[in-house]
């Protein structure tokens, strides 16, 4: 594949070569397709308030669209607190962190919950405690520290085929009952996914990177969730989109 082209001899050695400590680890982001809206931010009480309000847990990742009250765009917030009668939430840029500070806005904001999974852990996530030990690996993006769960998975990396059209697979061996209640809740649309690779030694470094690409069919049974992931097909796209009519092409006639 071409972008596999692109990897470091380190990436390389690590992928085809038992003689190194190096591991190529994958990164999956998966973005959930609901769209919710802030309606206000409050100074006082660090308040933000929000739709949808009983779809969202302690802990959940969002994103929100634009740096608005206090908050930026790109950057990931936890959620530590929900107001489920008021509809209000409080969030840290770190996981259980220090809940952060907000100004007064009524300007409207959307934002979107996301889910990171890596095939592999560096470290113990820093927020767990004893009775909930979690691994996984931190990775910083465009300045922004992301976390990734270590949970068993194996993913089938696309393939260029001749065709154009390319797919590729997600397996998650890990079936519990609240992974079957989030897929059906959540993904009642297309969901956006990443795939990246990085090495055990440079988690802030993308080897390669594979994007656009977008849950199309779900499967599980009682030891293994798998998820089909395609890209939009825009060969199928009618092209033009429009006839050559006076109303859309004045310039012709």
């Amino acid at each position: 594949m071409s972008r596999l082209n692109r990897l470091s001899a380190a990436a390389i050695k690590a992928m085809f070569s038992s003689e190194t400590d190096e591991q190529l680890i994958m990164l999956v982001e998966i973005i959930d397709p609901t769209v919710s809206t802030v309606t206000q931010t409050i100074s006082s009480t660090n308040q933000i308030a929000i739709t949808n309000i009983n779809y969202y847990n302690i802990d959940d990742n969002l994103i929100f669209t634009n740096s608005i009250g206090g908050l930026t765009a790109a950057r990931t917030y936890y959620i530590v607190d929900i107001d489920y009668l008021s509809g209000k939430i409080k969030v840290s840029t770190t996981p259980r962190g220090i809940i952060a500070t907000l100004t007064d806005s009524s300007t409207q904001n959307t934002f979107k919950r996301v889910f990171r999974i890596s095939d592999n852990w560096k470290e113990r996530l820093s927020y767990t405690t004893d009775e909930e030990v979690i691994y996984g690996v931190k990775s910083t993006k465009s300045g922004f520290e992301r976390q990734f769960i270590f949970i068993p998975i194996e993913v089938e990396l696309p393939q260029e085929t001749d065709s154009g059209e390319t797919s590729c697979r997600l397996t998650i061996n890990y079936v519990t009952q609240e992974l079957i209640d989030l897929i059906r809740s959540s993904l009642t649309r297309p969901a956006d996914v990443a795939i990246e690779l990085v090495l055990s030694s440079s988690t802030n470094t993308i080897e390669a990177e594979f994007s656009n690409f977008f849950i199309s069919n779900v499967t599980y049974n009682a030891n293994q969730i798998t998820f089909e992931l395609n890209m939009i097909p825009l060969s199928r796209e009618p092209f033009p989109a429009y006839n050559f009519t006076p109303l859309y092409f004045p310039g012709l006639f």
